[in-house]
């Protein structure tokens, strides 16, 4: 999960987008300044330890971009169901939409880092704080792809972090996929596959 929070306006407010090791901004249409942190907290899970030789090269990869936290989310886990009948109500009907928990530490720690930077902000006004969830894949892909062994399926997820940049362009790509046209580009690297067919994992950022 990633936790954010909206400054009001300043005067000499940071202009543009950036980061450094301890927080991260965003100037917004509005004038006011989206401001969070450059790292992002992964709960521990149930999940965590199913998956771990899967996403271990990744999380070599992301060095101090991520730290993994225990919480009351690895207790949440325990009690969600992991296999269902067709006529029961799974997780995904009882979650529509996975959101994230502010984390207050880290949203706190970042304003004061950009007010101990940029003293300008010292008393701007917090006006929202918001959290998300980012999925990720183990190489840090997104997956584009259509899914064999189930035909008429197609699947785009796993960007990583990345949706904001690419999701445009591979929205375009799953589209031209689906109508059976030719790729702008070579849709190999993002199939669905490429986790169970022995393939390399390529870190791509």
């Amino acid at each position: 999960a990633s936790s954010m929070q909206r400054l009001g306006p300043v005067d000499n407010a940071l202009p543009g987008a950036g980061y450094g090791p301890d927080f991260a901004w965003r100037q917004m249409d509005t004038g006011e300044t989206a401001v969070g942190v450059s790292t992002n907290v992964a709960p521990i899970t149930t999940d965590s330890f199913r998956m771990l030789l899967d996403f271990l090269p990744a999380l070599k990869h992301s060095g101090d971009l991520l730290k993994v936290r225990l919480s009351s989310d690895f207790f949440a886990s325990l009690n969600m169901a992991s296999r269902w009948s067709a006529n029961e109500i799974t997780p995904f009907e009882q979650v529509r939409m996975l959101s994230g928990s502010v984390d207050e530490n880290e949203v706190n720690t970042a304003l004061a880092n950009l007010r101990r930077a940029y003293p300008q902000y010292e008393n701007a006004e917090v006006r929202e704080r918001w959290a998300g969830m980012i999925d990720a894949t183990p190489d840090s892909t997104q997956v584009i792809s259509e899914v064999p062994e189930h035909d008429g399926l197609f699947v785009i997820t796993g960007f990583s972090g990345n949706g904001l940049t690419t999701a445009p362009a591979s929205g375009e790509m799953l589209a031209e996929m689906i109508a059976g046209e030719a790729t702008t580009c070579d849709p190999s690297i993002y199939r669905f596959s490429r986790f169970t067919d022995g393939s390399e994992y390529v870190f791509r950022h």
